[in-house]
């Protein structure tokens, strides 16, 4: 009776947990990362958004419902993309594509 109360416990609170939302630090308004990100010769000259578009989709897709890139300001796609790149497995040449695309979309 007292492992069966104990897992009640612990599972009713793991289950609020794990389904809290997501929450994104926002980064400092004295930051300009968008200019430094966007900035990479190899993806401003050879951006095909539909490549990058597809890396997207399938990146992120992955883990949760895709994000309208009008949903979020430039600044907040730099901090969104930081954190989420490394879960994704994203080099760092898809990372830039995919923040150019979500950026370029704005």
């Amino acid at each position: 009776m007292k492992i069966y109360n104990l897992t009640a416990i612990i599972f009713s609170s793991v289950v609020p947990i794990s389904c809290a939302e997501k929450v994104v630090k926002p980064i400092s308004s004295n930051e300009n990362p968008v200019k430094n990100q966007t900035e990479s010769p190899a993806i401003t000259e050879n951006y095909d958004r539909d490549t990058a578009k597809a890396l997207h989709d399938k990146a992120c897709y992955k883990c949760h419902d895709l994000y309208k890139p009008k949903v979020y300001t430039d600044e907040q796609w730099v901090s969104i993309i930081k954190s989420m790149a490394p879960k994704a497995n994203l080099n760092a040449e898809e990372t830039s594509l995919v923040l150019h695309y979500v950026t370029s979309e704005n």
